[in-house]
């Protein structure tokens, strides 16, 4: 089975990489509408491995979402 990676890196509203300590959930959905991964974690930069299909599978979709406070 053949593999590729995708490079993961997350910024915040400023244009920064969120802090390490910053829990974020991350989804990542091949192209077959399978979700590959889910759950929460932490860091701004992660590299994943994923399966390479060689055709419409490969067009993996990333989602983060992290909870953001207003400290107005």
């Amino acid at each position: 089975m053949a593999t590729a990676k995708i490079l993961i890196n997350l910024y915040d509203g400023t244009r920064q990489l969120i802090a390490a300590e910053r829990e974020v959930l991350l989804t990542i959905t091949d192209g077959n509408k399978q979700v590959v991964f889910r759950d929460f974690v932490k860091g701004p930069a992660f590299l994943w491995k994923v399966k390479f299909f060689d055709n419409f599978g490969d067009q993996y979709t990333v989602l983060a979402s992290a909870y953001s406070a207003c400290l107005c």
